[in-house]
């Protein structure tokens, strides 16, 4: 006898010689049916195993960082001679930063398919822009891609350049502050000693009939990554009549997103809401105004996935409870089963042990 054969012959389990066994139709959909049961069980175990789930935690923000880059790309339906960029913050500090701002004059549209209105689905926090590939690794990976160049559709290639494109990134106070495109007619007041800025204008009747129709492209606040979506990129507004004031406010929240390798991608994740007002009340201001305000929390945002080897325990649990339960449900069946064939099986023999001209009180006597 080789070893193998005497391995194979070694058994701590006692078992019930294939001879001594009854197969039954009952018994074969049974392990049919446990057969599936295990299988789905199996590709469910396994499925939630290889998907990446997202652990979130919250701290106080104790990063001691004085500045934020402020990053853009944003065309309004207006030539580039007749608007302004501002920006100013709580601080008091007003910073007319056309020298570190680049304006092109551009083709206007808004008709581009990969455009949202930003009235809807604007708070879809950062992305990859592709569906199902939305997960840390996916955002971290697509990081370190540069973005596309934006391309004018060739039917407004020869058109009038008639609008203008704001584009760059502008490093400012990390604190509560404002961005403001306005038409030239207007300047900056200062209040209350140069703590509160506000447009005012000087020119009414030109900026009531500016067109602030605008597309944002990139609007992020922070490390610039080109690839990655923010909730206010590649959407767009549309002026009516003029003169319309647009406003953004947006809540900033420092993110830190840790990859299932341990890649660390600081940035920052913003919400929006949003006013529109169009002309006739004497505060409406038109433009297009981004109030933003850095909140005092930080979020971190972890990629996990379950351990293999509690996967694993997982597994054969449910594997063993399912072949245990069901051994423990045939018991049951069988033994029910027996005492109910018993029962008929005495009820029958009794029948057949009285005679046709036998029974109780009434015999019969022949001669």
């Amino acid at each position: 006898m080789t070893l193998l054969e005497t391995f194979r012959k070694l058994d701590l389990f006692t078992k019930v010689e294939s001879r001594n066994q009854s197969s039954t139709t009952q018994g074969g959909l049974v392990s049919i049916i446990v057969s599936i049961l295990i299988f789905l069980v199996c590709f469910y175990e396994f499925s939630d195993f290889y998907t990446y789930k997202e652990k979130y935690q919250f701290f106080v923000d104790e990063a001691l960082v004085r500045d934020m880059a402020i990053n853009f790309d944003i065309t309004v339906n207006t030539d580039c001679k007749s608007l302004r960029f501002d920006i100013f913050d709580n601080t008091g500090s007003h910073n007319n930063i056309k020298a570190n701002v680049k304006k092109e004059s551009v083709s206007a549209y808004i008709s581009n398919p990969g455009l949202r209105n930003a009235n809807t689905d604007i708070n879809k926090g950062l992305s990859t822009n592709k569906k199902g590939e939305d997960h840390i690794h996916d955002i971290i990976n697509l990081s370190g891609r540069k973005k596309k160049e934006k391309k004018v559709p060739r039917h407004l290639a020869n058109s009038p350049k008639t609008a203008c494109r704001f584009y760059g990134t502008v490093v400012a106070s990390k604190v509560k502050g404002s961005m403001y495109f306005s038409h030239v007619g207007s300047g900056i007041i200062k209040l209350m000693g140069g703590n509160i800025s506000l447009p005012t204008y000087y020119f009414p009747n030109l900026t009531l009939a500016a067109n602030f129709s605008h597309t944002i492209d990139e609007l992020s606040f922070g490390p610039l990554y080109p690839s990655l979506v923010n909730p206010l990129d590649n959407t767009f507004q549309i002026s009516q009549k003029g003169g319309e004031e647009f406003g953004y406010y947006v809540n900033i929240i420092p993110t830190i997103y840790t990859g299932i390798g341990g890649t660390t991608l600081p940035t920052n994740q913003y919400a929006v809401h949003q006013h529109f007002a169009s002309e006739g009340p004497s505060h409406t201001l038109p433009g297009i105004l981004f109030n933003y305000d850095i909140e005092p929390i930080r979020v971190e945002v972890t990629e996990v996935r379950i351990p293999f080897m509690k996967f694993l325990v997982r597994l054969c649990s449910m594997i063993g409870g399912i072949f245990v339960t069901t051994g423990l449900m045939l018991r049951i069946v069988d033994v029910l089963f027996s005492k109910t064939k018993n029962s008929n099986y005495q009820r029958v023999q009794t029948t057949q042990l009285l005679p046709e001209d036998f029974s109780y009180g009434n015999v019969k006597h022949h001669n």
